[in-house]
């Protein structure tokens, strides 16, 4: 048998600063201390019907209930117990009958105003309608599998709700997505003081690398570098010439673009020793330049040159007349014949009338179609040869990595 005892049980209605505190005791008279750690509530009725459960506070040996949680409740008598709630397990005091308070009617009061017979949960109801004090004061994960559970009490005059939602299975694995491909979009040149840039713009696996890269600071200039340079150029322009020129290839030495002037008993002498074996027997050869005799004929000759100081007989004797400004022509290296072939430009007059007589652009290359003047490339091998010296003279020339030294 349980026993308690009530303090403050009158209280007008709607008077908020009232607070009902219950003592418990045994049948001994001993206190009883509230576990605070339980589950208290207070439960009211009137007469035969049920009103509502409201929350309460522990302080020490003392329960308390807050007028201001019973503010709707008209004026009247009313049964209150205590319910405890502890890991399924409900203890109800007073073990035998109820503990009475009482609401006295107000100066405002009209009778009728509110249905004492409304439970809690219709109390809940009128204040989610009426949108007032209704405060979510958490949202709790719970692991998956969990009950959804959702706890409401009254506190300090607001609706409190607490969310415990569980957190979802845990989805299929996705497909996978396309190989990332990256391109390069712009490179902007950017000023020696400033910072490089890098923006990267895209989706779905297709994006684009934007860069900005800061030039270097002007260097002083290296004559020998500058002239090393000049070289390269000429020799790099001269090597996409002939890549450009269709197939052929001067094997003729000592040519150039430029004019030559024939002097008298003059002979142009297409050839040297890097070119005494290179005839062979039954190969076609085609001769072509451009030539200026304004009043003398001139005469193109191919021989065996093998004895030196001795012509053989002519492969090829062609007169060119007076005034011709291009010429070319075709013959074919006879069996009998060294390897040794001269190619010449001859002036046979004794006289000294002849000014203004000059040719450039001798071609001689091997097939039946000329082609325009290119350089010999073995003579492109000795501007190499400069530009190797050129680079040397800049700290060039050095060991291979591997520890073989260049040829190039």
């Amino acid at each position: 048998m349980t026993l308690f005892d009530v303090a403050y049980d009158d209280f007008k209605r709607e008077d908020t600063t009232n607070t009902i505190a219950i003592t418990l005791y045994t049948d001994d008279k001993q206190p009883i201390t509230p576990n605070a750690s339980h589950t208290w509530k207070a439960k009211v009725s009137k007469e035969d019907k049920y009103v509502g459960e409201y929350p309460v506070t522990i302080s020490g040996n003392t329960i308390k209930l807050s007028s201001s949680n019973l503010t709707r409740l008209p004026n009247g008598g009313y049964g209150l117990e205590l319910w405890e709630t502890y890991n399924g397990s409900t203890t109800i005091y007073p073990s035998a009958g109820v503990m009475e308070f009482r609401v006295h009617r107000n100066a405002n009061d009209t009778l009728g105003t509110v249905d004492p017979t409304t439970d809690i949960n219709g109390i809940i109801d009128d204040l989610h309608k009426a949108g007032q004090n209704i405060k979510v004061v958490a949202t709790n994960t719970l692991p998956a599998g969990s009950k959804a559970l959702v706890t409401q009490s009254i506190t300090n005059g607001e609706n409190q709700l607490t969310f415990n939602i569980p957190q979802g299975d845990k989805g299929d694995k996705g497909d996978v997505g396309p190989a990332p491909t990256l391109k390069i979009g712009t490179v902007t040149k950017l000023n020696p003081d400033q910072t490089p840039t890098a923006n990267l713009s895209g989706g779905n696996g297709i994006y684009t690398l934007n860069m900005g890269i800061p030039q270097g600071v002007q260097g002083e200039t290296n004559p020998t570098a500058a002239q090393a340079l000049d070289i390269a150029n000429s020799v790099n322009s001269k090597v996409t010439a002939i890549q450009n020129n269709g197939g052929g290839r001067n094997i003729g030495y000592n040519t150039s673009n430029d004019w030559k002037k024939i002097a008298d008993n003059d002979q142009w002498n297409l050839t040297t020793a890097t070119f005494f074996n290179e005839a062979k027997a039954g190969e076609t050869y085609t001769v072509n330049a451009d030539i200026q005799s304004p009043t003398k004929d001139l005469t193109w000759q191919v021989w065996d040159g093998s004895a030196a100081g001795t012509r053989k007989s002519y492969i090829v004797d062609q007169k060119i007349v007076a005034g011709s400004k291009h010429n070319c022509f075709t013959f074919t290296w006879p069996e009998g014949k060294t390897q040794y072939m001269v190619v010449q430009l001859m002036n046979d007059q004794s006289d000294s009338s002849h000014a203004g007589y000059q040719f450039k652009s001798v071609m001689l290359e091997k097939g039946t179609i000329a082609h325009d003047w290119q350089p010999n490339p073995e003579e492109i091998q000795s501007q190499l040869d400069k530009l190797k010296d050129a680079v040397k003279k800049l700290g060039g020339g050095q060991s291979s990595p591997t520890g073989s030294s260049s040829n190039a």
